[in-house]
């Protein structure tokens, strides 16, 4: 990643809890998108932690001396040594668990959190063709009302559109997409479900992916799906997948 000031600043204040929940969650969102700022992040995040890792050695060292120094000793140790004694412990104790669970990494997004993060619009076209014809125009308004954010109207349009119609997989493809933007993530997966069951390998990967995020969405177990995506290195969501694999909860 070219060095950013700014980029350093945000990843610095993130380690050093300095972020309001809002601009954590745009920077994990970052974090999911631009490897080269995940690299620095995790880079930067390393040298947290073995700092945190020395300090709290040398803090041991400094307890093992003062022990050393009072061994085979009958008398007590002084006040100020045995107030240091024990600041020292606990600062060690402190800094040994603070640095365990910075090994290991947090996720503060929850899985509606993460599908809502990886989400992207589709491409609003009919794929395809380009010659109108009596079968597109349902699909055509569909779509028309998806582009312009009215939902209800998009999900009655493509919901009309029967099996019959040669149009029919693609209109549950956006039909899907429709009622995830509207909230309706059940009605989402079940969409993306019948578009892969038809196994068009148009649209067959998207919808995979897509039904994932759908499930994600509900907080639902997902494990089958993701695994799905995950057991196909050449599935075009599958460093994806991979990804939000880790992220997940």
């Amino acid at each position: 990643m070219k060095k950013n000031n700014n980029d350093i600043e945000s990843i610095e204040r993130y380690l050093s809890d300095e972020l309001n929940s809002a601009e954590k969650l745009i920077l994990d969102q970052r974090l999911t998108e631009d490897e080269s700022f995940a690299h620095e992040f995790q880079r930067r995040q390393m040298a947290h932690t073995t700092l945190d890792y020395l300090i709290a050695k040398n803090l041991k060292a400094q307890l093992q001396e003062l022990e050393n120094e009072n061994k085979g000793k009958v008398v007590s140790i002084n006040k100020n040594r045995q107030k240091r004694l024990v600041i020292l412990s606990l600062a060690a104790s402190i800094l040994l668990i603070v640095t365990f669970f910075f090994i290991i990494p947090q996720n503060s997004m929850s899985n509606a959190e993460l599908a809502s993060a990886y989400y992207e619009s589709p491409d609003l076209t009919v794929r395809g063709s380009e010659t109108t014809n009596p079968d597109q125009e349902l699909l055509k308004d569909g779509i028309t009302a998806l582009q312009n954010g009215q939902h209800n109207k998009a999900i009655t349009a493509l919901e009309s559109i029967p099996e019959s119609n040669p149009y029919y997989t693609l209109a549950q493809y956006y039909l899907g997409h429709a009622f995830y933007a509207a909230g309706q993530y059940d009605k989402a997966a079940a969409s993306f479900a019948r578009v892969r069951a038809s196994e068009d390998i148009r649209y067959l990967e998207d919808a995979e992916w897509y039904e994932l995020l759908s499930c994600l969405a509900q907080e639902a177990d997902c494990n089958a799906l993701l695994n799905n995506l995950k057991a196909n290195p050449n599935h075009i969501y599958y460093n994806k997948a991979l990804k939000i694999s880790k992220q997940i909860k």
